[in-house]
């Protein structure tokens, strides 16, 4: 069945990404991104896996450097809620806000 909503369908190429190199990953996003006229990206890696940190911020680099939009990469931890400090993912999430607005990035 073909997924009407354009970012549900984008988001189906990524949802097995890890198996992809990082430049195919990357160029899923930049298309992405450039057939829905996307403002701004949210990126997440798990704090506890350093390994994959490093593909979080060369996708916010390559992102910044082709589209020149905002992207916001996120550490998320899903087994320890000690990790997570709502007030500093709160006031993260305002100035990537303000700057998708203001188009200060």
């Amino acid at each position: 069945m073909r997924q009407k909503d354009p970012y549900v369908a984008a988001s189906q190429h990524l949802r097995s990404s890890l198996v992809s190199p990082l430049g195919a990953r990357i160029r899923i996003i930049l298309g992405a991104c450039k057939d829905l006229g996307i403002d701004g990206v949210l990126d997440h890696y798990h704090t506890g896996c350093r390994g994959v940190a490093g593909d979080a911020f060369m996708i916010r680099d390559a992102v910044a450097k082709e589209l020149g939009i905002p992207v916001l990469v996120l550490e998320w931890e899903n087994f320890d809620p000690r990790v997570f400090d709502d007030e500093r993912f709160r006031t993260r999430l305002e100035v990537f806000r303000s700057m998708m607005q203001t188009g200060t990035h």
